[in-house]
């Protein structure tokens, strides 16, 4: 199984993931990857694509390989393209 919880920071994801595993999957083992954006400002453009790359892989291949896990992903790398021009203030692409 595997649930994405996405928003902006601040919203509750936390707690709805935890409110979540303990009200209806009280005896199940849940793996919760975060996603969190990187500091801009210590990286160059052309760093920030190759994590934002790296990162990408990483996660679709960790996803698609653990298909017999229960995996929460508080945000994904596809909000970032959403979130990271509005909120975060850098270009995610």
């Amino acid at each position: 199984m595997i649930i994405i919880f996405e928003g902006l920071d601040r919203t509750g994801k936390d707690t709805q993931i935890r409110l979540l595993t303990q009200t209806f999957y009280p005896n199940k083992m849940f793996h919760i990857v975060h996603y969190s954006g990187f500091h801009k400002e210590s990286l160059t453009p052309k760093q920030e694509k190759e994590i934002s790359r790296t990162f990408s892989k990483e996660m679709l291949l960790f996803l698609t390989e653990n298909k017999k896990f229960n995996i929460i992903c508080n945000r994904s790398y596809l909000g970032e393209y959403v979130y990271a021009p509005l909120y975060r203030k850098y270009d995610p692409d």
